[in-house]
């Protein structure tokens, strides 16, 4: 060691010492970055970048080893031979060529140190090949040890720097270039120790000292020109890299650029987000496979998995065109993968999070199949699924029930409570029905209150059973508000193939069955039979002709009229309303009453029934009342007061002699709401009757809570009246009831005259029977006098029957 530094200190020029010290630390510190460079490319420009680092290598090793010469002091003249001089300069530059290429080749894990020793093996021979051009007037001798020892130190130094400029670490290449440095110096400084040198006068054209400076200063600046490209080359493309590398960051996909050997050659920092990855995990010069298992470890892949991934990227990278697939993450991101292979081998993957688009797909299209209201399938999602239940009977031979369902009160308590209420009665219907399902049972919202279930015959439950369950589910109260309410439900099942051979006609059956339940008040549920088709489309029939006789004028009004038990005196009409079918003849209330509240009609032909009584009345000339009555929707129609002010104002018709007839339940559907508008009507001066009293609630609260004008008690008591003691003392009871309250007591179906003495004896107020008139048309009542003579003699009147 201290023949080295007195080699270093006796025998060289101190500037040209720290000159070619200089040049071997710029020219190590540029050679390690372009050999990083190299190690994040691949291809062509991963041989182009190892080439401009052998050239810098080259350079950093020739000027170092040649400025260092010319600062020895050899004791005697010296001179170059060109032709070794410029021999070691090739030297230097192919063997760290193949020293730095095979340290790339990602061969093996020792591919960097083998490399380095290469490119120590070039150092070395660059160093003596220059020795052996270097011309003295002297004898030469070398001492062996020394030679061997920096032959040793400068394979030894070459291969640890190129194995450190392989890590990650950002010091990685300060640390290379500082060692490969140690490795060009300590290798001519203890190859110079070896060298010895006894002088001898002899003939030739040798240099003398300002020749040396000259040359020395030449070199170094040739290496400054030599490594200073190579600088320029590695800025230009940090550069460009830099921009690319901004862009990729600002990108929302995640970007991997694949070599054709399988390595990775760019990725942005989207990747790492992505999957959660440390920067070490997913890195430039990375083989494919490992960055994939990485994401395995990651997301918990078995190898057998990853193997098969790692292998489907191969695949795609050597199919032509683009590849694109999804895949779903146990994180539930939704990564779509796309493959675009490049030409001459390699390909792009992009990563691009769809989560949030592929949860508004499943948004919309679970909103194409499933009622938004209650969460229900749909009518749409209802034929789709129809349909494979259909084909799996046909495969199995099996059986197929469809139940069709419409509820009874839905109408009523979204008339009378509010849509609130009625969206609120769907919904925890829907979550009963919905908890019922087993294993090929479904259920769908088909319409406003419109439900089918579809159940699979022979499974572990019997049909009648899954039926039994709705039907409890349908029956059991709701509580809406302050009250419950009880829903019910009208259900009809047709059998697929037994009632149908395809969907259309079973849902039909079905449809069938349901109303023919709906329309008979003792069974909710109802099973196909053929027989029921013609009832059912006779009842169809009838709404559809239902909508077109208010048109057409088919509609008429019939007037019972109303007296005074003592002296037949006439108090007013009741406005009864009559279909007169072209071809049915006259249809009764009791059958169209029902489809016109069921269709949605009972306002508008209410409506008219009102305007068309007010304007009959109002042309009577006398001060007879006329009593109208209104239907359950009618109440809850919020402009029910408007529209009886405004057909008051049109007829002429005085408030005072209008009445309207309203039933007590109609009242306690929704109590006060029924209240709030019959004292807004009250207030234009109309009088309120209470009709049907007895057979409903009866309550004695609402004879309280609401000044009635009038008490109308039902005619199911005047058939029992002369015979029963029970329904005696009940109208006795009613009667003292009204006396107290100073109300007046009108009976019903009054049609004999022991009936109308027995009412007499007890002191009723008015009567309304066949005893006394029949309902007729305006003109037969104008016909028979009855206005003008003002009073009805039932004495000796026969009894009639009424129809």
């Amino acid at each position: 060691m201290m023949t080295v530094l007195g080699c270093i200190v006796d025998q060289h020029n101190h500037w040209f010492v720290l000159l070619a010290a200089l040049v071997c630390l710029g020219g190590s510190w540029v050679m390690a970055r372009l050999f990083h460079r190299a190690a994040t490319t691949d291809g062509v420009q991963r041989v182009g970048w190892h080439f401009m680092t052998a050239v810098a290598a080259g350079v950093a090793i020739w000027c170092t080893h040649f400025i260092a010469m010319l600062g020895f002091s050899a004791g005697t003249p010296i001179a170059f031979d060109p032709l070794l001089t410029g021999l070691s300069l090739l030297i230097a530059i192919a063997g760290s060529t193949a020293g730095f290429v095979l340290a790339g080749s990602g061969l093996g894990r020792f591919a960097p140190l083998g490399g380095g020793a290469v490119v120590g093996l070039a150092i070395a021979c660059m160093h003596y090949t220059g020795m052996l051009g270097y011309r003295v007037s002297g004898l030469v001798s070398w001492d062996v040890s020394f030679l061997v020892t920096s032959v040793v130190l400068s394979v030894t130094l070459a291969a640890l720097a190129l194995q450190v400029g392989m890590l990650i670490h950002p010091f990685a290449r300060n640390v290379m270039a500082g060692i490969f440095a140690l490795a060009i110096i300590s290798l001519h400084f203890t190859g110079m120790a070896a060298f010895h040198v006894e002088p001898l006068v002899l003939p030739g054209n040798w240099a003398n000292g300002g020749e040396l400076t000259a040359l020395a200063l030449a070199i170094a600046g040739m290496a400054v020109l030599l490594v200073s490209g190579g600088v320029a080359s590695y800025l230009i493309d940090d550069r460009v890299r830099s921009e690319a590398a901004e862009a990729l960051r600002n990108m929302s996909s995640g970007i991997v650029w694949v070599s054709p050997t399988g390595t990775i050659r760019l990725l942005n920092e989207r990747v790492h987000e992505l999957f959660g990855l440390d920067p070490a995990e997913a890195r430039i010069g990375m083989p494919l496979a490992q960055y994939i298992a990485n994401i395995g470890a990651r997301c918990g892949w078995d190898d057998e998995l990853v193997r098969r991934i790692v292998d489907a990227h191969f695949l795609w990278m050597a199919e032509p065109g683009v590849t694109r697939l999804e895949h779903d993450f146990d994180n539930g991101m939704v990564l779509a993968i796309s493959c675009c292979p490049i030409a001459g081998g390699g390909a792009i993957l992009t990563y691009d999070d769809v989560t949030e688009a592929r949860t508004s797909e499943r948004k919309i299209a679970h909103m194409a199949f499933h009622d938004t209201l209650t969460g229900l399938p749909n009518r749409a999602a209802l034929s789709k699924r129809l349909d494979e239940e259909i084909e799996w009977a046909r495969a199995s031979n099996g059986r197929l029930a469809l139940i069709g369902i419409d509820l009874d009160r839905f109408k009523e308590v979204n008339d009378l409570r509010g849509h609130a209420a009625g969206d609120q009665m769907l919904k925890v219907l829907a979550q009963r029905m919905g908890g019922l399902l087993q294993e090929g049972d479904f259920v769908a919202r088909v319409g406003g209150d419109e439900f089918i279930a579809v159940h699979r015959l022979g499974g572990q439950r019997h049909l009648l059973e899954f039926v039994a369950q709705l039907e409890a589910a349908l029956f059991a109260a709701i509580q809406l508000e302050d009250s419950d309410v009880v829903p019910g439900a009208s259900m009809g099942v047709a059998i697929f193939p037994d009632d149908a051979a395809d969907k259309e006609t079973l849902i039909g059956n079905a449809d069938l069955a349901m109303y023919r339940a709906k329309s008979d008040a003792t069974q909710a549920v109802c099973f196909y039979e053929p027989g029921m088709d013609e009832k059912v489309r006779n009842r169809r029939a009838l709404a559809q002709e239902l909508r077109d006789a208010l048109q057409n004028g088919q509609f008429e009004v019939h007037y019972q009229v109303q007296t005074t038990v003592e002296g037949g005196h006439i108090r007013g009409y009741e406005a009864l309303l009559r279909w007169r079918h072209p071809t049915r003849g006259l249809v009764q209330p009791s059958e169209f009453i029902p489809l016109a509240e069921e269709n949605g009609m009972i306002l508008q032909i209410g409506r008219w029934v009102l305007r068309h009584a007010c304007a009959t009345a109002a042309s009577w000339h006398t001060h007879y009342k006329i009593a109208v009555n209104l239907s359950a929707i009618q109440l809850a129609d919020p402009d029910l007061p408007q529209m009886v002010a405004q057909i008051l104002d049109e007829t002429g018709l005085a408030a005072e002699r209008l009445e309207l007839e309203l039933t007590e339940s109609m009242i306690f559907a929704d109590r006060e709401r029924s209240l709030a508008t019959l004292r807004q009507i009250k207030a234009l001066g109309v009088s309120i009757a209470l009709d049907d009293f007895g057979t409903g609630y009866s309550s004695l609260d609402m004879l309280r809570a609401f000044p009635f004008d009038k008490i109308k008690l039902d005619r199911s008591f005047m058939a029992q009246i002369e015979t029963s003691a029970e329904a005696k003392a009940i109208i006795r009871a009613v009667l003292a009831l009204g006396k107290s309250l100073n109300t007046p007591i009108l009976a019903e179906g009054i049609e004999t005259t022991d009936q109308l003495t027995v009412l007499r004896t007890e002191g009723c107020d008015e009567v309304q029977g066949f005893l006394l008139g029949r309902p007729a048309t305006r003109e037969t009542i104008l016909d028979s006098g009855q206005l003008t003579h003002g009073r009805i003699d039932v004495t000796g009147q026969p009894r009639e029957e009424a129809a």
